[in-house]
């Protein structure tokens, strides 16, 4: 029993490309609309380390923290140069790389599926929580879900299109190593499997283009390494060690293997929440008649992530383009099968769904939490001496001192003159903190003397 709807392959007909501008009106509006919501603290650790490498780069002293995110970090450097703060850089490459990322992928659903695809595909880029999340921070996730688009584009026109270079897909796995570089293993497998039936000289062609894109900013990398001498020559191999490799389910710890799930689900359901059904309506297209190049897209880093480390909800954002397409395309189709009056309630339903779970879990909680650090920075700001001890929490707030806690590393970052220690709520435990060094020592957590 065939299971293509007749006004579904009478609309592909019709709709066989995109209107040009639709992609970037989209991505303008992803733009605009997400202005006003910008952070303007460093709200996660990783944030802080991210911001002490704009200003210092040093991997040893966690500035930022390994592996290192060479080109990440160096392209917020120059953003910082050309005026920006070194958060508002970070901010900045986030919110332009969302843009962009909705401008592609709009822009493939419309190719695959016309326009009403690309619209579709386009504000779900926008309303999703966790791509409005990553868009508004200064973290790396917000290029990974780009760079990732980016890829999945590359590699799909070489794997339609015998004549396509390998040059353009082979620099930008390259960069994508410098950016995220877990990322770039995740989607190697994709971009062999794309490259492979071109013949051995295309092959080699691509894997030196690779090799010398990722050759260029990793000795770029070691010479900034040799260039600080409070470098630890085993520095990454303790972290590997300590870090890595003795909290994973591999290693016998196979209580972790459930916390991953639990933050891959999150992750994955963050994504779209409710708009998952749409996912399983993405039929009728050529890139869902074409499996393989899905799943070579997706498997290596669900594998990764359940089997290795999972350890914050933005790792997600390297799924999210080909999770998003589907849905778009999968919307698109809906609407057809529901026909128009059904088919537009769903969809407002769904995007209005998803908007307000946004603005409720994402914008208004940053912005509450951006209120309260401003409140205790005042507080605070009289007593920023060498003489002052600041004691504060892990956490960004508690029940018990809603709008006196200040995350550990942050204080670190807002007060680098004061002495900051690290505490716990239950009694039980022991006082653990660290002094805080400014800009010069690593983020480690010691008992206070």
């Amino acid at each position: 029993m065939s299971t293509s709807h007749p006004r579904i392959e009478s609309a592909a007909a019709v709709e066989s490309s995109c209107a040009p501008g639709i992609p970037w009106l989209l991505g303008l509006l992803a733009l605009v609309v997400r202005l006003p919501f910008l952070t303007q603290y460093p709200l996660a650790w990783d944030s802080v380390q991210f911001v002490l490498g704009v200003e210092h780069y040093s991997v040893a002293l966690h500035q930022p923290h390994p592996p290192g995110y060479f080109l990440y970090v160096h392209l917020a450097r120059l953003l910082h140069l050309g005026g920006l703060s070194p958060y508002g850089a970070l901010v900045a490459i986030s919110v332009v790389s969302a843009a962009a990322m909705t401008v592609l992928l709009a822009y493939w659903a419309g190719k695959l599926a016309g326009n009403s695809a690309a619209l579709a595909t386009g504000i779900l880029c926008i309303v999703s929580p966790l791509a409005w999340w990553m868009a508004t921070v200064g973290l790396s996730y917000g290029p990974s879900g780009f760079l990732s688009a980016l890829m999945g584009y590359l590699c799909w026109r070489l794997y339609r299109r015998p004549e396509e270079s390998v040059w353009w897909s082979g620099i930008t796995l390259g960069i994508i190593g410098g950016v995220r570089p877990s990322d770039c293993a995740f989607l190697l497998p994709l971009w062999l499997f794309c490259i492979w039936h071109k013949g051995w000289r295309p092959v080699l062609s691509g894997l030196l283009v690779l090799a010398v894109t990722t050759g260029a900013w990793m000795m770029a990398s070691t010479l900034t390494v040799q260039a600080s001498p409070e470098v630890p020559s085993d520095g990454l191999a303790v972290y590997a060690s300590k870090y890595l490799w003795d909290r994973l389910p591999l290693s016998g710890h196979w209580n972790r293997l459930l916390h991953n799930l639990k933050y891959l689900g999150t992750g994955l359901a963050a994504m779209l929440m409710g708009g998952w059904i749409c996912v399983f309506f993405a039929r009728g297209n050529e890139l869902t008649r074409r499996p393989e190049f899905l799943l070579l897209w997706t498997l290596p880093a669900v594998a990764f992530f359940s089997l290795m480390l999972m350890d914050q909800l933005g790792y997600a954002m390297v799924l999210f383009p080909p999770v998003v397409l589907l849905a778009g395309l999968g919307l698109a189709r809906l609407q057809i099968i529901l026909r128009p009056v059904l088919g537009t309630a769903f969809w407002l339903l769904l995007m209005g769904n998803l908007a307000f779970y946004t603005a409720q879990t994402i914008i208004l909680p940053q912005r509450e939490g951006e209120a309260n650090i401003e409140t205790v920075r005042a507080a605070c700001e009289p007593y920023r001496t060498p003489e002052t001890v600041l004691l504060t929490n892990g956490e960004w707030r508690t029940k018990e001192e809603p709008l006196r806690m200040l995350p550990y590393r942050l204080a670190m970052y807002l007060f680098p003159e004061v002495r900051v220690y690290r505490f716990p709520l239950e009694p039980t435990l022991e006082v653990t903190g660290g002094p805080n060094a400014g800009y010069q020592k690593q983020s480690a957590m010691v008992k206070p003397p």
